[in-house]
């Protein structure tokens, strides 16, 4: 049976299925399972997986219509007898899963869960899947808005076939929006502004919308970027924020929470800043340490998680002990495990680049179930290795730096809906670029052309947005 999963409970099994990725431009790698991760028994067992895809367990809820998510049965041999398995909402294991990720979770009220085609499932004989569980998550305003809550989902028995010890349980983590507008389009593909502070004020990410549908344009918005340095007294990595940044969390109500508001999740970029201290040199204990930090800064100002960007670091300078001499996918991977395990909750991003490359397996979890999106750099339709998910896969990412421009013509994204893309990502936007004292920079009606080819090409739409937009004013 598949021993691995979790011991570290369902350490989550709500995580998803990405290993490392490599890039081509329009080959997609296949679906191929890594059987080294599982101790099969001879005999088969029923586990549950996610119909989305099983890192696909953050939910938020808005009042005004509810939420459905799937779940079917899988099985790990096919039998020669149909297999009845009857599910159900088990708040019970409540106090395991926060003792297990140092949470404080309430449980989602299981009177607001509907099994809508019931709670029994058969997988047929000499089959592996059954049909899919629809479950619908009613909203109500009973429930707290901003709070996050636990939903676990359980194999209560199956008729004469064992469960997986660890795949048995499936979690959701599901936030309250309130009276919040969904912000989310058709088709779910994010939008991820990767924005600097410089001279560009993230306030004019509430200025752009999709004509059609009225919705915002950006589902996530980087703050790139504060640091990754050496604090010689500690002995330990911490987060340098720089004015920009510090001005930004200080004033969150002005410059975060509107975003929010607008259901916008708002991230902070992370790099290495000229030290030996970076994504890929930190040892497992330094990880887990940097990680308990991350955390408090995600606490502390309402941010709704961390992008890992391994660049700018010195790795090699002036070693000091919890850091390895050079930069390693090993630690670049324990990072984002020990990160998603303190923050189930939030998203997890790796651009992947350096040590964020090549990220793998940690503790029997694949990258997929400890992160949530990965940013691909600049290839068109990058591929995935090892298992991934599409649908956590960025592809036609654009820099409209001016320094670097990878920018798209209309066309080039039209496949990103077919292949099951889940992300496309802006770097660098901004419409003040010109009055940059040096350096390149481009006008605004070009970078707004390559706003207008992500909505002409993956939503059939255009992009509107206010005559004038919002300066830095700090």
């Amino acid at each position: 049976m598949y021993n691995k999963w979790i011991k570290i409970i369902v350490m989550l099994t709500a995580w998803g299925g990405f290993m490392a990725l490599s890039s081509c431009e329009d080959d997609l790698t296949a679906y191929t399972v890594d059987k080294d991760r599982y101790e099969v028994n001879e005999h088969p067992c029923a586990f549950l997986r996610n119909v989305q895809g099983d890192g696909k367990n953050l939910i938020d809820l808005y009042n005004a219509e509810g939420e459905q998510v799937e779940l079917n049965i899988q099985l790990t041999k096919p039998v020669t007898a149909d297999t009845k398995c009857t599910l159900i909402a088990d708040e019970s294991l409540l106090i395991n899963y926060n003792q297990i990720h140092g949470t404080d979770f309430a449980i989602f009220p299981i009177v607001q869960v509907v099994f809508e085609n019931g709670k029994v499932v058969t997988v047929e004989a000499g089959n592996l899947v059954s049909e899919s569980v629809k479950i619908k998550l009613e909203a109500r305003e009973s429930l707290e808005t901003g709070k996050t809550y636990v939903l676990p989902i359980r194999i209560e028995s199956a008729s004469d076939i064992a469960l997986s010890e660890d795949r048995d349980t499936y979690y959701y983590l599901i936030k309250a929006q309130g009276d919040r507008i969904n912000p989310q389009k058709d088709p779910d593909v994010k939008v991820m502004s990767c924005f600097g502070l410089d001279w560009e004020n993230p306030l004019i990410h509430t200025q752009m919308f999709l004509k059609k549908s009225g919705k915002p344009l950006f589902d996530i918005v980087c703050l790139f970027s504060a640091g990754i340095n050496y604090n010689a007294e500690t002995g330990q990595a911490y987060v340098y924020k720089n004015p920009n940044i510090v001005h930004l969390l200080n004033n969150r109500d002005k410059y975060i929470k509107p975003l929010q508001d607008m259901g916008i999740k708002v991230v902070m970029g992370l790099c290495g800043n000229r030290d030996f201290t970076g994504c890929g040199s930190m040892l497992p204990e330094a990880c887990k340490q940097f990680a308990r930090e991350l955390k408090n800064l995600c606490d502390q100002y309402g941010l709704d998680g961390v992008l890992f960007d391994d660049e700018y670091s010195s790795y090699g300078v002036d070693i000091k002990p919890g850091f390895s001499s050079y930069a390693s996918s090993a630690n670049a991977s324990r990072l984002c495990y020990e990160t998603k395990k303190l923050m189930p909750d939030r998203l997890i991003i790796p651009f992947l680049w350096g040590s964020m490359s090549y990220l793998q397996s940690v503790d029997g979890m694949t990258p997929g179930e400890y992160c949530d999106y990965f940013f691909p750099n600049y290839n068109l339709y990058p591929s995935a290795a090892g298992g991934a998910q599409m649908k956590q896969m960025g592809a036609g990412s654009q820099e409209l730096t001016g320094y670097q421009w990878y920018a798209r013509n209309y066309g080039d994204l039209s496949r990103v809906n077919s292949r099951g893309y889940g992300l496309t990502t802006v770097f660098g936007m901004g419409p003040y670029q010109e009055e940059r004292k040096s350096g390149s920079w481009l006008p605004w009606s070009t970078q707004k052309k390559s706003l207008d080819i992500i909505a002409r090409d993956i939503f059939d739409d255009e992009v509107v947005c206010d005559e004038v937009m919002i300066r830095k004013d700090w």
